[in-house]
């Protein structure tokens, strides 16, 4: 007989391939929560549609801003604004001598204006005024570039950052604008911003884009010249985030992670693909492009939230939601877990930005892949637990083929009354074994036995159905008995 345990998932997170390499990870661990409570993977708080049918349109960024209101910046120039309510209120449409029906491409919060970055201008609204153009909002100056599709921003200290094409315009404490403040040189197109504790640091691509490599660069806010270059062996750096005391960035199409570590990139980290068998092992056989958009990345809690987003080709390829980085303490190794579900649910669309509110709930805006189906989401009320997760280890390849049971069991804390746990025994041939799992409440722990013929190389999916309640379902770990 042998026994395999999997627990502790704080310490694994999910797995960057197929196969079960340890035992504090899973395959996929869609809806579910792993750092609340160390040794505990619990499902997460639900999101749920919170717009209604206010918004829509593409939002392209969400400012928390220090009035306490969440200003929502749209694709055609639209702003509207959130209460704590929450109550959406359409304040600006870009008309009266302003953007027109311009796409607001980002925004930002700066010694007490919001700046906001259409394709070619910078414009600046007062915080506390009206919304009105001549008055509360003014232009403030013209970029060089006009980039029509990448204007990333980053407040540092006492100045405000902005991408455009080869440039960085600067806001400084004073409101002044250099349009020009940096210039790259070389044909690199600016994607997004990030920071150390003294530099920004600056990811790119061609201006194409069709090339398969990027830079990042680092840059010290008053040198002419930028002070480290490193190559990317990637189409375009999407995002850059803080994990751990290191600057990790979002590259490429195939969900890759890379880390500056001693003046090099390394890669640390790769979502796997969520069906191996139909689509192909690799991204590349999928057809797919997945990326994290810049705006859609946020910290809470210490750990850094991202959405990931189709791009392109097959919607299949890994699971589309959001995503969570990091560790519950130092000196524990960063992870990546899956905690939120949006509630379209479909495998087919963009977060294309997340913050938190003053409440500590996140706000997360999203649409489907046909521009068609738009929303915000955040927690769901009476503090809903997620209802559409789904558990799968790697593959277990053992040493010699059985021919008897495979017994999984899941000691948990706790698990709804209403809910029904299924699963199944999935063979790396696609041979499926069905599980039936049997509460034995007195001992707190599900269970399930099944024959089986032939088998060596097998992975356990579970997955839940039932109502939106308050008890999380929470696990203490998977046993897996082969005889």
């Amino acid at each position: 007989m042998a026994v395999i345990t999997l627990k502790d998932f704080h310490l694994g997170g999910i797995l960057d391939g197929h196969y079960q390499t340890n035992q504090n990870s899973l395959l996929w661990m869609q809806g579910f929560d792993a750092f609340s409570e160390k040794g505990i993977l619990q499902t997460s708080r639900k999101l749920a549609k919170d717009s209604g049918s206010s918004i829509t349109g593409v939002v392209n960024q969400m400012v928390m801003c220090s009035d306490g209101t969440t200003y929502i910046f749209m694709a055609g120039g639209a702003v509207w604004q959130r209460t704590s309510t929450p109550v959406y209120t359409n304040v600006y449409s870009g008309g009266g001598g302003g953007w027109g029906s311009n796409d607001i491409l980002n925004a930002a919060e700066h010694n007490g204006y919001i700046y906001i970055a259409t394709a070619t201008t910078l414009y600046k609204w007062q915080i506390g005024t009206a919304w009105t153009f001549g008055a509360g909002v003014t232009s403030v100056g013209s970029f060089t570039a006009g980039d029509g599709l990448y204007h990333p921003m980053l407040q540092k200290i006492d100045a405000l950052y902005i991408g455009d094409g080869r440039y960085i315009a600067q806001v400084g404490a004073t409101g002044t604008f250099t349009a020009n403040a940096f210039d790259l040189t070389g044909t690199w197109r600016i994607t997004c911003l990030g920071e150390t504790s003294r530099e920004v640091v600056i990811g790119t691509t061609t201006p194409t884009n069709t090339t398969g490599r990027s830079r990042l660069f680092t840059w010290n806010t008053y040198s002419p010249l930028c002070s480290e270059s490193y190559l990317v062996n990637e189409g375009k750096v999407n995002a850059i985030f803080n994990v751990g005391g290191s600057i990790v960035i979002s590259a490429g199409y195939s969900c890759a992670f890379y880390q500056v570590s001693n003046y090099q990139l390394e890669k640390i980290k790769q979502l796997p693909l969520k069906n191996n068998q139909a689509t192909g092992w690799d991204y590349e056989s999928t057809g797919s492009s997945l990326e994290v958009l810049p705006n859609s990345i946020m910290c809470k809690d210490g750990r850094v939230l991202f959405g990931l987003s189709t791009v392109s080709g097959s919607s299949n390829a890994t699971w589309l939601g959001v995503y969570s980085f990091g560790s519950s303490f130092a000196g524990e190794p960063p992870v990546i877990t899956m905690p939120y579900i949006t509630s379209t649910n479909t495998q087919s669309m963009r977060i294309t930005s997340i913050v938190m509110t003053p409440q500590n709930t996140i706000l997360v805006a999203w649409v489907d892949a046909s521009n068609s189906t738009y929303g915000i989401d955040t927690y769901a009320s009476g503090i809903g637990r997620e209802t559409t997760c789904l558990l799968s280890t790697g593959f277990f390849a053992l040493d010699r083929r059985i021919s008897g049971s495979v017994t999984v069991s899941i000691p948990y804390r706790s698990i709804p009354s209403s809910w029904t746990v299924s699963g199944n025994i999935l063979t790396v041939d696609e041979t499926t074994y069905t599980l039936s799992f049997e509460d034995d409440s007195v001992h707190k722990c599900i269970k399930s036995q099944v024959k089986v013929q032939d088998l060596d190389t097998f992975k356990i999916e579970v997955s839940i159905s039932g109502s939106a309640t308050g008890t999380a379902w929470a696990i203490e770990s998977i046993i897996i008995e082969t005889e």
